[in-house]
């Protein structure tokens, strides 16, 4: 797995299996697919500019704190509109003081073992973070 920088943003951050499994997703959809990464892009950009809580309060139907996740909090960005239940599961990260937002999985929703399923797969990877970080800032 490797970490990668998200597209014009100055604080978010995808573990690289991310992108295939949205491409998965949408393997054959490719009309959704233009409308779901645009719609994904929108909410990155606001996700790097503006402060998480407030998103969850104001956007609350894009982005959403997962229950019960106290210990190692996770949140999930969704849109139900655009093929089907799809959420991307992402996390925030203290990286020298500053918080940056890692996503860490994506799926498409179908009943409530897939999210369990997704948010312990989301976890597993958050706990690769910091080797991610060491091996994108060469250490």
């Amino acid at each position: 797995m490797e970490l990668k920088h998200y597209n014009e943003t100055d604080k978010i951050f995808y573990i690289d299996v991310v992108a295939r499994e949205l491409k998965k997703l949408f393997s054959n959809d490719k009309f959704n697919e233009k409308r779901y990464y645009d719609w994904l892009d929108l909410k990155l950009k606001l996700l790097d500019v503006r402060n998480l809580q407030s998103l969850l309060v104001e956007s609350s139907r894009d982005f959403e704190k997962l229950s019960g996740q106290e210990k190692m909090p996770v949140y999930s960005l969704r849109n139900i509109k655009i093929s089907g239940n799809i959420r991307v599961i992402f996390s925030t990260y203290d990286l020298d003081g500053e918080e940056i937002i890692i996503l860490l999985t994506a799926f498409k929703e179908k009943n409530k073992g897939d999210y369990k399923e997704s948010i312990d797969r989301a976890k597993n990877r958050l706990k690769e973070v910091p080797a991610l970080i060491d091996n994108a800032l060469g250490k």
